[in-house]
């Protein structure tokens, strides 16, 4: 009689097991094609995503909402697979349309992830009126931005505004800020620089660190309130601690030059440095011009000309030129006349005076080029123009050894070297 009810409780529990792989393959598979189901879907439980990948592709293409939806998890979390946003939304989007729950709710997530705005076409736009309507904060906002911007629509600020003003009157501080600006440079609006501001502050006393930094910038320049450096110091503060990097660069300005702040230039460097961590521009240039002539930091001509380097690449004329003289010398970088030459054009597009000077003597002493007199005599035009007296003498006395030919060929360059660059900037 134990034995009986033993093997009936054992069968009882097999069933049950039974029961519950099934239930769970169940929520996964809605197809025939059972086997590649479990291998599939039991790789991904098991985390083997390099096997999961292909059976879920082959069940996703087959229309099964569970495969499509794991293949957004893989790509959105970058499991087995490189994380892509797009293809994930892609495959949540194709699960979601069958009612997948799990795919809806990760797709609000990354519509709504605080980012900047990154989905707009027809199927997201739909999405974010939809939920806007619901009275969504965070959709309101990213539905203004579809109109303030023009993303895959016709640009319309009137609207812009009012979906702005609905997500700013539930709390939502970048519909704040986008308000601000609005008023700040008069788009949609009337310019008004006194709403400008206390719709900044709005964003502001949330922690807003954009608003924090514009808060500042108004009182620096007197716009709407009062001219008053040490409110711009205090505002300014606030969003660098809270690391926004243009504010740490123009802490380490205000530093620098002694600008509401007593002079410091150890304090310089390190702002310059924070927002050089981050990739700001000028803050590259700025530190690596201080880590050359060892102004708060100690000298280091190789870290320097990284810092050029970074700088350069990211567009920074002075930082091109500077990074050309590291090379042209041998400072910090081994001497190499072709790469100076390289930078020192790049700074000469961008109007580095100094810059087509120093082009000018290269080709005029054959230094990493063949010595070109009609080219020197061009750069040394240019420099001229721009009111570089040197450029003038150098000009002047090769035009001993040229020939009126060659100097007539030198003004022509110079001249087309000028309309084609004006013509590139009125692009």
């Amino acid at each position: 009689m134990m034995r009986g009810n033993f093997i009936r409780d054992c069968v009882g529990e097999i069933m049950k097991l039974r029961i519950f792989v099934f239930a769970l393959m169940s929520v996964f598979m809605s197809t025939a094609s059972f086997s590649a189901h479990v291998d599939g879907l039991g790789a991904f439980i098991n985390g083997d995503y390099s096997a999961a990948y292909p059976e879920l592709l082959n069940m996703a293409a087959q229309g099964d909402m569970s495969a499509q939806y794991s293949l957004g998890v893989m790509h959105q979390k970058g499991l087995g697979v490189e994380a892509n946003a797009d293809v994930a939304v892609k495959w949540y989007r194709k699960a979601g349309s069958k009612g997948h729950n799990g795919a809806i709710r990760n797709l609000e997530i990354i519509y709504l992830d605080g980012g900047e705005l990154k989905f707009f076409d027809d199927e997201a736009r739909t999405w974010y009126h939809w939920k806007a309507k619901e009275g969504s904060a965070e959709a309101q906002y990213y539905l203004g931005d579809i109109y303030f911007l023009g993303k895959g629509i016709d640009q319309d600020l009137a609207n812009a505004l009012k979906w702005y003003k609905k997500s700013a009157s539930k709390g939502n501080m970048k519909a704040q800020y986008r308000i601000g600006e609005m008023y700040q440079s008069g788009r949609g609006v009337n310019q008004d620089l006194s709403k400008s501001l206390s719709w900044y502050l709005k964003a502001a006393k949330q922690g807003y660190k954009k608003a924090q930094y514009q808060i500042g910038l108004q009182h620096l320049l007197g716009n709407g309130t009062e001219m008053d450096l040490s409110k711009a110091v205090t505002w300014f503060h606030l969003s660098a601690n809270a690391g926004y990097s243009k504010a740490q660069y123009t802490m380490g300005t205000m530093y620098e030059h002694g600008e509401g702040v007593d002079m410091d230039i150890a304090q310089a460097a390190r702002w310059y440095k924070l927002a050089a961590d981050q990739g700001y521009p000028d803050a590259q240039y700025s530190y690596g011009l201080f880590c050359e002539l060892g102004k708060g930091v100690p000298q280091d001509y190789t870290v320097a000309a990284q810092w050029y380097r970074k700088a350069a690449e990211n567009g920074v004329g002075k930082a091109c030129y500077f990074l050309g003289v590291m090379y042209e010398l041998g400072k910090g970088v081994d001497e190499d006349p072709v790469s100076s030459l390289k930078w020192y054009r790049l700074a000469a597009e961008q109007g580095h005076n100094r810059a087509h000077y120093n082009i000018g003597t290269m080709y005029a002493h054959g230094k990493g080029v063949p010595r070109d007199y009609v080219e020197a005599y061009k750069w040394f035009s240019l420099s001229a123009v721009m009111g570089l007296k040197q450029s003038l003498e150098m000009r002047n006395e090769i035009e001993k050894v040229m020939t009126p030919k060659q100097i007539n060929e030198g003004r022509r360059l110079a001249t087309e070297w000028v309309n084609r660059n004006t013509a590139e900037k009125d692009i």
